[in-house]
């Protein structure tokens, strides 16, 4: 797992290689900053990518809050992705008993169960590192389908841009599990979700 300035600093110069673009990293009171903006900490793996560059473009996060309104979208998007669907009756996570008849207070329940959940920090799109252990796996998350993306966030910044030579990616089998968001991706990776 890279988490080292050195490291860091080696993935973002590989990537400005590969044409994507990056502003400086933030500075530690950005990082802090940032952090209270998303109401989590950070895992180190994201704190070392920030400080060592900030990914640019209008599918990135704006981790310098000049632009509040969108990071807040990108923030608020996959459990507003989800609480849609539950409001409209197309998803129901089994760990939250039986569902409500009435549509408000299943959508009540969902949000006090979704509240409880690792909030998922955007990285790129729909791409996201959940405020966990380092070492978490990126989704890809859309509406109430969320998908493993990458092992880490070093392997998601490879698959996504482009690898290095001689880098082997890594098996999603050891990745940590992340509470609510690896069982939802287990799901849609299993036969039952894919059909």
């Amino acid at each position: 797992m890279t988490t080292t300035k050195a490291a860091w600093e080696a993935v973002v110069q590989h990537l400005r290689a590969q044409g994507v673009p990056f502003d400086a990293g933030l500075t530690s009171d950005e990082l802090a900053a940032a952090e209270a903006f998303a109401g989590a900490a950070f895992p180190a793996a994201l704190r070392g990518l920030l400080g060592a560059g900030l990914l640019m473009g209008p599918r990135s996060p704006d981790w310098r809050l000049r632009d509040t309104e969108t990071l807040r979208a990108h923030l608020d998007a996959p459990i507003d992705g989800l609480l849609d669907a539950v409001a409209a009756g197309r998803f129901w996570s089994a760990d939250w008993g039986e569902r409500p008849a009435d549509p408000g207070a299943a959508s009540d329940v969902a949000r006090r169960a979704l509240a409880e959940v690792p909030t998922l920090l955007p990285i790129h799109g729909r791409r996201f590192l959940p405020a966990a252990p380092d070492g978490a796996p990126v989704f890809d998350v859309r509406g109430p389908v969320a998908l493993f993306f990458g092992v880490d966030l070093r392997d998601y910044l490879y698959v996504e841009f482009g690898e290095p030579d001689g880098h082997e990616p890594a098996d999603i089998n050891n990745a940590p599990d992340v509470p609510f968001w690896s069982d939802l991706a287990d799901f849609w990776g299993s036969d039952e979700g894919d059909g």
